[in-house]
C-alpha cells in the first residue's frame, strides 16, 4: 500500500531531519532569481515523457522512474551547482542550461531510453547511427511544439544536448549520470537484488564508476572538483552486498537518514526540497511490486 502525505508536515519533517539541510545553511547562498521555463504550449509533452520508463532492461524496479521525473530532477541538480559553475565559467548561460536540463531527453519520446552501459558497448558505426537517429528525432519532435522556449530555439537546445558541444550540456551530462547512479542506489537500498548484478558491462551503475571517470572524459569540469559540494565529492566505496543485505522498503524516516554517500543523500534531499510531497512520493511509494532480496 502506498504511503499518502495529506499535508506538508511530512515534507517539513523530512527536510528538517536531512543532513543536507546543514549543507544548505553553510553553502554559498544562491540568490539569483530563476526565470520560469515556459512550456505551457507544449501540449501533451509531460504525458509523453511519463510513458518512457527508465531502466527498461531491469525488472522489477520497485521505484520505477520515467523521463518526466528524470528531467525535472536533472534540472534541480543542475540548478544546485550553478553557483559553482559560475565561479569557473563566468560566461555560462544559466538560463540556457536550465532549459536544456529540462528538455534534454525530449527526443527519447521517439527513440526510447537507451542505457548508458549499452551506449558504451557500441562500435563507432553504431554510435554514429544512434546519433543520426537522435538528430532525426530532434527534427521531428521540434516540429510538434513551439519553436522557442524563453526566446531560445527549441531545436538548437536539443542539438546542444545531443552533441554536448557547450559547457552547459557537459555539466548537465554529469548530473544526468549522477541521477542514473542514484536511481540504481535507491533500488539497492530498497533491497532489490536485480540491482546487485555482477560486474559486467550491463550491470547497474551502483558503484559510481561512471561518475569517477567523468572528469577524465570531460576535463573541462576538473576545476569544479575542488569545491565543497556533495556532487563534487570523492566516490566512497560502495559495499553493494552489505547494502542489499540491509535493504528494506523506503520510508519517511529512511529517506532522511545519511547513507555516507554524499551524492545520493543530496539527490534525495533535492527531490524532497524541489518536488515537495510529490517528490517524497517518488522516493517512498513503490511503482512495481516489491519482492524479497
Amino acid at each position: 500500500m502506498n504511503m499518502i502525505m495529506k499535508n506538508s508536515t511530512d515534507l517539513i519533517t523530512c527536510l528538517s531531519n536531512s543532513p543536507d539541510r546543514e549543507f544548505d545553511a553553510k553553502s554559498t547562498s544562491f540568490k539569483q532569481i530563476l526565470c520560469n521555463i515556459d512550456l505551457a504550449d507544449f501540449d501533451g509533452r509531460e504525458e509523453r515523457l511519463q510513458k518512457v520508463i527508465r531502466y527498461n532492461k531491469y525488472s522489477p524496479m520497485f521505484y520505477r522512474t520515467n523521463l518526466l521525473i528524470h528531467t525535472k530532477r536533472v534540472r534541480w541538480m543542475f540548478e544546485d551547482i550553478i553557483p559553482y559553475l559560475e565561479k569557473v565559467f563566468p560566461d555560462m548561460d544559466v538560463e540556457k542550461g536550465r532549459i536544456i536540463a529540462e528538455i534534454h531527453d525530449d527526443p527519447e519520446i521517439i527513440t526510447g531510453d537507451t542505457l548508458y552501459c549499452i551506449k558504451n558497448t557500441m562500435s563507432r558505426e553504431e554510435t554514429i547511427k544512434m546519433k543520426e537517429e537522435e538528430e532525426k528525432a530532434i527534427d521531428i519532435i521540434s516540429k510538434d511544439w513551439p519553436k522557442k522556449i524563453n526566446g531560445y530555439s527549441y531545436k538548437d537546445l536539443l542539438l546542444h544536448a545531443s552533441r554536448k558541444d557547450i559547457i552547459e550540456t557537459i555539466a548537465i551530462s554529469y548530473v544526468d549520470k549522477i541521477d542514473a547512479w542514484c536511481e540504481s542506489l535507491h533500488e539497492l537500498f530498497a533491497g532489490n537484488s536485480i540491482f546487485h548484478s555482477g560486474e559486467g558491462i550491463f550491470s547497474p551503475p551502483v558503484r559510481g564508476r561512471t561518475i569517477s571517470e567523468f572528469p577524465d572524459k570531460f576535463p573541462q569540469l576538473k576545476p569544479l572538483f575542488v569545491f565543497d559540494h556533495p556532487f563534487f565529492s570523492r566516490i566512497p566505496t560502495i559495499d553493494k552486498t552489505n547494502i542489499l543485505r540491509n535493504g528494506s522498503r523506503h520510508t519517511l524516516k529512511s529517506i532522511s537518514k545519511s547513507t555516507g554517500i554524499p551524492h545520493y543523500d543530496r539527490w534525495k534531499y533535492l527531490t524532497m526540497k524541489n518536488g515537495g510531497l510529490q517528490g517524497i512520493s517518488w522516493l517512498i511509494n513503490p511503482v512495481e511490486k516489491i519482492i524479497a532480496a
